[in-house]
């Protein structure tokens, strides 16, 4: 299946708001799930989706997906104390060549094209200051010289 480019992503949203009410509920879920698991598993690991009351882990490697596998059932009752929405949890390995969390300096630098940077800046128009605001234009401001 081919990438869709985030400007592709972006034009599909309803509204600036579900994106990033969509982006604070995974990361709370990140957050959870990381202090549901082992800290080497949690560093080796991390929530990539929730559809259709389905947790996407993905793990960097076949051992850390097998070890995550085993403990899925204790993992997600803990989960589901605060999240009840979430009724099964599915762990896959990370695809080869994907960056692993915390990755980030060593990571190449993905480029958004001139949709995309615009839906960033249109986005960032709409919110409040704030720091996501912040992040955002820099963002845009980054990928427009990228542009050039």
């Amino acid at each position: 299946m081919a990438a869709k480019s985030i400007g592709d992503w972006l034009s599909r949203q309803a509204a600036p708001e579900d994106v990033i009410r969509r982006a604070n509920r995974l990361l709370a879920l990140q957050r959870l799930y990381a202090n549901c698991v082992p800290e080497p598993l949690a560093r080796l690991s991390e929530v990539a989706n929730l559809k259709d009351g389905e947790l996407l882990v993905r793990a960097d490697n076949g051992a850390a997906a097998a070890k995550l596998k085993q403990l899925a059932p204790t993992i997600l009752d803990k989960i589901r104390t605060t999240n009840p929405d979430v009724t099964k949890l599915t762990v896959t390995v990370r695809p080869a060549g994907q960056p692993s969390p915390g990755a980030g300096a060593q990571a190449k630098r993905a480029r958004v094209p001139a949709g995309g940077v615009h839906h960033f800046e249109a986005l960032s128009g709409s919110l409040q200051d704030s720091p996501l605001k912040t992040a955002l234009e820099r963002l845009a401001a980054r990928q427009k010289a990228y542009l050039k």
